[in-house]
């Protein structure tokens, strides 16, 4: 495993979601060894300096907009079982021809994903992240179920209304406390 050292300027989701994503596909990777979610590690790794390309090897660091790009368009081919890329669009995006290494269409479709989250393709990463207060922290159910409540003031007139929002809240602040676990437990 590489490290997520640099987050290059153009990838579109902060930092520190960049960092979560990487170290909970490799946390499952890990566990499951499934290509969907080595395809995911492996894209942010590249992405980051940590390695090679996910699809194609390619080497060149670090990496640009347009080589993500290619990268992701080989992902693509391989996920889909597409025809290469024509000449043309190696040559508008600026990036030598490079055919894919693999033809393992689960870690492209993987790699195609993280891929399209960090070009900002995707407003949804394909992996469920922590949510994180400013300190990195992760929001308490207190927080939670207070940004519930001022959230719609009318819609919890009620104490089942107000104990099902609490139970929400706790449910969520669990579930975000766990994916930043599961997050460190990748360091």
């Amino acid at each position: 495993m590489g490290s997520v050292a640099v987050v290059p300027e153009w990838v579109v989701p902060p930092a520190q979601q960049v960092m979560d994503y990487f170290r909970i596909a490799y946390a499952i990777f890990g566990e499951t060894r499934s290509p969907l979610t080595g395809g995911h590690a492996a894209a942010m790794n590249w992405v980051t300096g940590g390695q090679g390309g996910p699809v194609t090897e390619r080497t060149e660091q670090p990496v640009t907009r347009n080589l993500a790009d290619a990268e992701q368009t080989v992902a693509m081919t391989v996920a889909y079982d597409m025809p290469p890329m024509p000449e043309s669009m190696w040559v508008a995006l600026g990036v030598e021809p490079c055919a894919a290494a693999t033809d393992d269409r689960e870690w492209a479709n993987g790699v195609n994903g993280a891929l399209a989250w960090l070009l900002g393709q995707r407003a949804e990463p394909m992996l469920n992240l922590p949510r994180r207060l400013p300190d990195g922290s992760t929001p308490s159910a207190d927080q939670l179920y207070a940004e519930m409540l001022g959230a719609r003031p009318y819609g919890y007139e009620f104490p089942e209304q107000r104990q099902a929002a609490r139970n929400e809240a706790e449910t969520a602040a669990a579930r975000h406390r766990g994916l930043a676990d599961l997050a460190a437990s990748a360091w």
